[in-house]
């Protein structure tokens, strides 16, 4: 009993062992040239822990999917070093959207190198930058009733629908709710919003925030804003 116990743990012990040093002599990742988040338009590098090709088969592009995307992004692939391997999008990545990269074996099965096991497992998260108002110009003008207006122009990085923002906006002058029009009807990343100045009153210099509030798409992508997105500004004076 002692010597079939004895055996089945030089067994264990040596299965152990023997996934510890494939584990360690598996293909992974040890940098890339990206974080959280990407262009648009941006070639993606990923460099091994060993070298994965011969020189032979440098600087060549191909199609073969050393890595795989979700979702999923067309692009072709070339070994700049025998550890460095690039990834170049044919069309880029789509905007504000979240991705996730993975080796696949076929990394470790490339033609004129020596086979390995590859680290199919871990996951690489990046994303393209979400969609944000990034700021606004403002503009005093009448409209054709004779009434003063400030134009906003909200500048966004990505197109969305104005009649959407219209619905999720709320447009404070000197702290005090105002009514407003939107004027751009058509997909856009410039929304122009205007405001009238009630009668009797003068908002030069005052203060002014723009609110969405969370909801708001993404024209380009199927990216729904989650957080609210504000500005604080300042009216100009119309002297100016």
């Amino acid at each position: 009993m002692r010597s079939k116990a004895l055996s089945s743990l030089l067994i264990l012990l040596g299965a152990v062992a023997f996934f510890s040093c494939s584990r360690n002599g598996q293909l992974k990742v040890e940098k890339t040239n990206f974080g959280e988040e990407v262009a648009l338009q941006q070639n993606l590098l990923f460099t091994f822990n060993g070298n994965v090709v011969p020189d032979s088969l440098l600087n060549q592009w191909d199609t073969t999917a050393y890595v795989v995307f979700e979702p999923a992004v067309k692009g072709k692939f070339r070994w700049n070093a025998p550890d460095e391997l690039v990834f170049s999008p044919d069309l880029g990545f789509r905007a504000s959207t979240a991705y996730q990269a993975r080796l696949t074996d076929e990394t470790g099965r490339v033609r004129g190198a020596e086979k390995r096991a590859v680290d199919t497992e871990k996951t690489y998260a990046f994303h393209t930058p979400y969609l944000k108002l990034g700021s606004t110009d403002i503009v005093w003008t009448k409209n054709n009733r004779g009434v003063i207006e400030a134009l906003f122009n909200l500048n966004f990085n990505y197109r969305v629908n104005p009649a959407e923002v219209g619905n999720l906006l709320d447009v404070k002058v000197d702290g005090k709710g105002t009514t407003f029009n939107v004027t751009t009807s058509a997909l856009a990343d410039v929304v122009q919003v205007a405001a009238a100045q009630p009668a009797g009153t003068n908002w030069d210099a005052k203060a002014a925030s723009l609110t969405i509030r969370k909801g708001l798409r993404c024209a380009e992508s199927a990216y729904v804003s989650t957080e609210p997105m504000g500005l604080q500004t300042e009216l100009p004076d119309k002297s100016n």
